[in-house]
């Protein structure tokens, strides 16, 4: 939603209120509309960054490193998909 500034990721199924959609399934859909915030279409360019960020998140999270929930306090490397993060 407006260019990226939001994200909105559907947590149950419609008309489903006691159901969760699958961890898993919630996780691949945010990180592929966090791609569309620096990838519009979905050509190779998007591919190829959503599958680096994948990948860091499944090696991070193979890790042990995960946040509590309480906001982004898991250790920072500074980049996401390869990119580096100015501070």
């Amino acid at each position: 939603v407006n260019r990226g500034q939001q994200v909105k990721v559907r947590l149950r199924p419609p008309g489903r209120m006691s159901e969760f959609y699958p961890y898993e399934a919630v996780l691949g859909t945010l990180l592929h509309e966090l791609t569309h915030i620096e990838v519009g279409p979905h050509n190779a360019q998007f591919y190829k960054l959503l599958d680096e960020i994948t990948t860091e998140c499944e090696t991070l999270m193979a890790q042990g490193i995960a946040g509590t929930g309480a906001g982004f306090d898991a250790p920072s490397a500074g980049r996401l998909g390869g990119r580096v993060v100015s501070h």
